[in-house]
C-alpha cells in the first residue's frame, strides 16, 4: 500500500484510475495542476500518477532534494506510451491511459517498490514513516480507507511492467551520469563480445546482457554532482559510489526478480586481488559480473566526459597493466582479442 497523489484536471478525468488504485489498497489524494506541487511538498507521497501528456510535469522543478524526490507515472490520454520524459530531479515513466487495471498496478507497484528501496538507502532513519502518518492524520485516514476497500487482488499483475521500470530507471541512471549517452548499450555490447569469445552457454551470455544494461542502475541513489564532479572524490564520496551495486542488486531483486543478474550487478566491480568494493575474493566472484567489469571500464575509459577519453589502443593497455590484479585476465584478452579483430569499436 502506498500513499499517491492522482493529478487530473478534474475528478472525472481520473475517476477510473482512482477506483483501480483504491482497490489495491492505496491511499489517494486527488489535486488538480494547480495544487499538487505545494500537496507533494507537504504530503512526501510514494507515488505522483498524473493524467498528462507531460507538459504539466515539466513547468517547474522538484523544490526539494532531487534524490528524494518522488516519481511521476505520466498516464498519457493520447496513448502514446513510448515517448520518455527525462528529468534529472525526478524519475518520469509514461504509460498510455488506456491501459487494462492489471498492467496499472503493476507500474504502479514497481515505481512504488523502487521508491521504497531509494528512501531507505538514501534516508535510513528508522520512524520517519511513523512521524509522517502522526503528523498528517488526514494521510492517516486514507492510508485505512484503503486498507478497508481491499479484500481480495482483483486484477492479476503481470511481470513486464516490473521489467519497463527496471529498465526506466537504469535509463534515468545513465543520463545522469558522466559518459557519453548510450553507455549501457555499450557495455552490453562489449559484454557480449567478450562472453562469445570465451564461450559462455546461451543462457549465461543471456543474462550478461541483461545485467549490462541494468548495471547502474544503483547510481539513482547518488546525487548528480558527485556522478559528475570532475576531479578526485572525497573519500566520503567514494564511499557513497561504492554503494550503487548493491544497491542496483536490491532494486533488481524487487523489479527484474532474477537473482542470477542481481548477482552480476552486485559484483561488477569485484577485483581478482579482492580489493574491489565489498573485497570479495576471486572465487567468490561470478564470472558474468567479472565480464561486465572488463566491458564497463573499457567503456568508461573512452567515453567519459569529466576528462579527456582515452583511444581504444590506450583503454586496452591500461586495462592489460592490471591484468589478473584489477581486472579478470580472461575478460581482458577476449577483449584484446576483439578490438585486434575489428569486432567492435575503433582500434
Amino acid at each position: 500500500m502506498a500513499d499517491i497523489i492522482l493529478v487530473g484536471p478534474d475528478r472525472s478525468s481520473v475517476a477510473m484510475v482512482r477506483t483501480a488504485l483504491r482497490e489495491d489498497g492505496h491511499g489517494i489524494r486527488v489535486e488538480v495542476p494547480e495544487t499538487w506541487r505545494s500537496s507533494e511538498l507537504e504530503e512526501a507521497p510514494d507515488l505522483v500518477v498524473a493524467v498528462d501528456d507531460g507538459r504539466m510535469i515539466a513547468r517547474e522543478p522538484f523544490c526539494g532534494h532531487a534524490e528524494s524526490a518522488p516519481p511521476v507515472l505520466l498516464l498519457d490520454p493520447s496513448g502514446n506510451d513510448h515517448d520518455s520524459v527525462y528529468f534529472e530531479d525526478r524519475l518520469v515513466d509514461r504509460m498510455s491511459l488506456d491501459i487494462e487495471p492489471g498492467s496499472l498496478l503493476a507500474r504502479v507497484d514497481a515505481l512504488v517498490r523502487a521508491h521504497h528501496i531509494l528512501r531507505e538507502v538514501r534516508r535510513p532513519e528508522t520512524g520517519e514513516e511513523m512521524g509522517l502518518t502522526a503528523r498528517n492524520p488526514q494521510r492517516f485516514l486514507r492510508r485505512m480507507v484503503g486498507l478497508l476497500g481491499t479484500r481480495f487482488p482483483r486484477h492479476r499483475k503481470p511481470l513486464t511492467p516490473y521489467l519497463e521500470v527496471a529498465a526506466s530507471i537504469a535509463d534515468w541512471a545513465d543520463h545522469r551520469d558522466a559518459f557519453e549517452p548510450g553507455h549501457a548499450e555499450r557495455v552490453a555490447s562489449f559484454a557480449a563480445v567478450i562472453g562469445h569469445s570465451m564461450g559462455l552457454p546461451d543462457g549465461e551470455i543471456s543474462d550478461l546482457l541483461h545485467a549490462a544494461m541494468l548495471h547502474d542502475i544503483g547510481k539513482v541513489a547518488l546525487p548528480i554532482e558527485v556522478l559528475r564532479q570532475r576531479g578526485p572524490l572525497e573519500e566520503d564520496q567514494r564511499e557513497m559510489m561504492r554503494t550503487h551495486p548493491a544497491t542496483g542488486a536490491r532494486l533488481l531483486e524487487a523489479l527484474d526478480r532474477d537473482d542470477r543478474v542481481a548477482e552480476t550487478v552486485l559484483y561488477h566491480h569485484e577485483q581478482p586481488s579482492g580489493t574491489g568494493y565489498y573485497h570479495v575474493e576471486s572465487a567468490k566472484i561470478p564470472r558474468t559480473a567479472a565480464i561486465l567489469g572488463v566491458a564497463e571500464a573499457y567503456d568508461a575509459m573512452t567515453s567519459t566526459m569529466l576528462q579527456e577519453p582515452l583511444s581504444n589502443l590506450e583503454a586496452l593497455e591500461a586495462l592489460r597493466s592490471r591484468r589478473g590484479d584489477k581486472w579478470d585476465a580472461d575478460a581482458v584478452d577476449a577483449l584484446a582479442e576483439a578490438l585486434a579483430g575489428k569486432q567492435i569499436g575503433n582500434a
